[in-house]
């Protein structure tokens, strides 16, 4: 595990990308923020992250597809499905 951000230290959302699941089955997001100080950090958002003004974020649907996660064998990870 890596260092975790604790809240109410300021950051900027400079990118983020992820899927989110359907009827609350879940979320896999990954986002990179800056500091302050512009240097910039990133990894997995994992439970709430709370914005403080405006975060703007374009989510699209794609009926076509089926997303879902199945256990890698080599890795023991659920992996993305397509």
């Amino acid at each position: 595990e890596g260092e975790s951000l604790g809240r109410g230290e300021p950051l900027e959302i400079v990118s983020l990308v992820g899927t989110i699941s359907e009827c609350g089955k879940g979320f896999h997001l990954h986002a990179a923020v800056s500091r302050a100080d512009g240097s910039v950090v990133g990894g997995h958002i994992k439970g709430a992250a709370t914005v403080a003004t405006t975060a703007e974020v374009i989510l699209a649907a794609l009926p076509a597809l089926t997303f879902s996660r199945e256990v890698d064998e080599t890795t023991g990870y659920l992996e993305l499905v397509i």
